[in-house]
């Protein structure tokens, strides 16, 4: 494997989330069983493939855009809502461990 190669890269990338939303969740003191019950959550979104694959795809694409937990984040943050910053961890984290994987 070259470290070059964009497709490890990105895996190492989505490790680095992957490890930064771990750490800031641990941080943050939120459930972890909560983080187990909902970190699945955006999967779901392959059930509009019942619908048809274009649909599907852009509902699971949508569903893994980093943006959106980054925005939930933000208003987190910013309005000092607990529980918008523990969805967007949980939801941030997701999006890495599928990529991670090679997956989205």
């Amino acid at each position: 494997m070259k470290a070059l190669d964009p497709v490890l890269q990105r895996r190492i990338e989505a490790i680095a989330w992957l490890a930064a939303a771990r750490a800031a969740y641990g941080l943050l003191g939120f459930s972890w069983g909560t983080f187990a019950v909902w970190v699945f959550l955006p999967d779901l979104s392959i059930l509009f493939y019942f619908v048809n694959p274009r649909v599907g795809g852009a509902a699971y694409n949508l569903a893994h855009f980093f943006l959106w937990p980054l925005l939930i984040g933000a208003f987190g943050v910013l309005a000092e809502a607990p529980g918008a910053q523990q969805a967007a961890v949980i939801w941030g984290a997701h999006i890495a461990f599928d990529r991670a994987l090679g997956w989205g």
